[in-house]
């Protein structure tokens, strides 16, 4: 479905090319997202995304939430999305709402992550959106798409390297 884009919202779109099958990234997909949810896991806002040369990163834990739906942006056979929401428990930091897509590209799956947030503080935030950031919040989707893919590829990988032992190895 979708996003109906709110006025003042600031997009983000980024794909990832993932070396997992469609429907394994799919099926572990949806195992991963309710440990997500669980988790209240940190994500991290990139210090390379504001140039800064400190060493770590700065992170704010955040509360996600995840819903299988229908996908209803290419005609044909339709496919499944997974919208999601993370809300930050700040007044300095926007929550965000987006989708999350799966497509083939064999033999390879590609992940599409399309969202969007309102900067806070009116005006001055708009002009700080444009600023940097926009740059902070494409960083900040970006790590957590990558984080998101390795753990895919990890589950493909470590799936391979079973059925690639033969009987009676260790």
């Amino acid at each position: 479905m979708p996003i109906k884009q709110r006025v003042h919202s600031s997009l983000i779109h980024l794909e990832k090319l993932i070396d997992c099958p469609f429907g394994l990234a799919l099926e572990n997909a949806e195992k991963l997202f309710p440990l997500l949810e669980s988790a209240e896991e940190g994500v991290r806002l990139p210090l390379r995304a504001l140039r800064i040369p400190v060493p770590g990163a700065l992170h704010h834990r955040v509360r996600t939430h995840f819903r299988r739906q229908i996908d209803s942006t290419e005609f044909g056979r339709p496919h499944e999305e997974f919208a999601f929401d993370w809300v930050v428990k700040s007044s300095i930091l926007p929550d965000f709402e987006g989708v999350i897509r799966f497509r083939i590209a064999y033999p390879k799956t590609r992940i599409i992550l399309h969202g969007q947030y309102s900067p806070p503080f009116g005006w001055f935030g708009q002009i700080f959106d444009r600023a940097i950031g926009h740059h902070i919040a494409t960083a900040t989707a970006d790590d957590l798409l990558k984080r998101f893919a390795n753990v895919l590829e990890k589950h493909w990988s470590d799936r391979q390297g079973q059925t690639d032992e033969q009987p009676g190895e260790s």
